[in-house]
């Protein structure tokens, strides 16, 4: 139990310590105008948003339950980070993000460009497949091209409901 509660006391601090003060003070830098410590959060959250990516996708599931005191140690990292004593963001974005991100750039940018090809061309399929299910759809419900109601066909929402629907089985047909 004491265990349990250690362990959610740390998230939580990683999480005040990580997250919420440093978008506090990303807000007050972008408030005051002070492009010195927007910078200094900008670099944070670059490094951040990195080691997010790396945490959640590969190590921490393996590494909390393996390592002992493992958010108690994710707590003084990031501190590290964060605290501008240290400066350990700046110096892990000057060290390993900006070199790699340089080396890396023109691949980087070729997948974006890859995988926003093929998100955009598989959203045109999903969108050309919905339309037709959804055109035979109204197909289905109409009937000589009126829409079936369950109500009053003689009121004009319900003319126009299946004056659009006649139309939209038209075009799917």
């Amino acid at each position: 139990m004491l265990t349990l509660l250690r362990r959610c006391a740390s998230r939580l601090l990683c999480a005040a310590m990580g997250v919420a003060y440093p978008t506090l003070m990303t807000a007050k830098a972008a408030k005051q105008r002070d492009e010195e410590a927007y910078f200094v959060w900008l670099t944070y959250w670059i490094v951040w948003a990195g080691l997010a990516v790396l945490e959640y996708s590969f190590m921490e599931w393996s590494l909390a339950a393996t390592l002992p005191l493992y958010y108690e140690g994710k707590v003084f990292f990031i501190l590290w980070l964060v605290l501008p004593r240290f400066q350990g963001a700046a110096l892990l974005f000057d060290r390993l993000v900006l070199p790699a991100l340089l080396r890396y750039e023109e691949d980087i940018d070729a997948r974006i460009s890859d995988v926003g090809k093929e998100v955009r061309h598989r959203a045109s399929e999903a969108a050309t497949v919905l339309a037709a299910r959804a055109g035979e759809y109204l197909a289905t419900q109409t009937k000589g091209g009126a829409l079936l109601l369950l109500g009053s066909s003689s009121s004009s929402s319900s003319s126009a409901a299946a004056a659009a629907a006649a139309a939209a089985a038209a075009a799917a047909a």
